[in-house]
């Protein structure tokens, strides 16, 4: 009797223990069922799977997710998965006999964007923070991002700056060669900037703002460009100027997620 009730034990034991393969197996199932909830924004089931997530403020909606691996570590899963062209890391937990996402790295649309690079640069995100980590820092980033984007914007708009130029007026039009040069530190990429002459008197007085002039060249920092003017109908002139306007900043965004410096959560000024 006794070797009977043994064995019903270390059954009743076995039964009641998931081996290491069912708790990968389940925590895969929890990762598909919130990526298909994700992508119909059915919140409320996607915040009982992953209730951290509703903390992570902007994020992907995942097209043709797959698993690509899965390992047991201790009590937590990690499920890693494959979206297009990026992987997103998911951290699958059992609480209280209940599945659930504890953590995600990937799945904020911060991760790895020029906001985020840099924060990582000046010391704001290290390797140990995920989503919801990186969706609040990136957040009370943005306006610092943001104004550094404009003080460099309004650096290289300032430093295009006319060399010399041969443009006279002859009866109602005036035409010659204007050379410029870009003084700031940064090369402008071509049709990211629209170029204007500006005509003024004596006392800097505009008269006369030409059309946009062409904008399919870059302007390497410090190098200069020459362009020719044809203008009918124009004013009697004593100055001319030449005006760059930015009218696609990404390229500084890119620059400074590259090269922005600084620590503890403060950028250098090193741009």
């Amino acid at each position: 009797m006794k070797k009977i009730l043994t064995f019903i034990a270390i059954a009743l034991l076995l039964s009641s223990c998931e081996t290491n393969q069912r708790k990968i197996n389940r925590s895969e199932e929890v990762v598909l069922e919130f990526i298909t909830n994700l992508n119909f924004d059915n919140y409320d089931l996607m915040y009982k799977l992953y209730p951290n997530f509703k903390d992570v403020h902007e994020y992907w909606k995942l097209n043709d997710f797959d698993i690509v691996s899965s390992a047991l570590n201790d009590k937590t899963v990690t499920v890693i998965g494959r979206s297009e062209n990026f992987e997103v890391l998911f951290e699958v937990e059992k609480i209280e006999g209940k599945y659930i996402i504890t953590k995600s790295k990937g799945l904020s649309s911060d991760f790895n964007s020029n906001l985020y690079k840099f924060c990582k640069n000046i010391g704001c995100i290290g390797l140990r923070n995920y989503d919801v980590e990186i969706s609040k820092i990136c957040k009370e980033n943005k306006l610092k991002f943001n104004q550094l984007v404009k003080t460099i914007k309004n650096k290289i708009e300032e430093n295009v700056i006319i060399e010399n130029h041969t443009v006279r007026k002859q009866y109602d039009w005036a035409s010659g060669d204007i050379t410029f040069k870009n003084f700031s530190r940064f090369t402008i990429p071509e049709y990211v900037y629209k170029l204007y002459v500006e005509y003024s008197d004596n006392n800097g007085n505009i008269l006369f703002t030409s059309e946009d002039i062409e904008n399919y060249k870059s302007i390497p920092f410090g190098q200069s460009r020459t362009i020719s003017v044809l203008e009918l109908n124009i004013p009697s002139f004593k100055k001319i100027g030449v005006k760059l306007n930015i009218t696609n900043t990404t390229f500084i965004e890119e620059i400074i997620g590259e090269y922005a410096e600084g620590k503890n959560c403060e950028y250098s000024d090193n741009l």
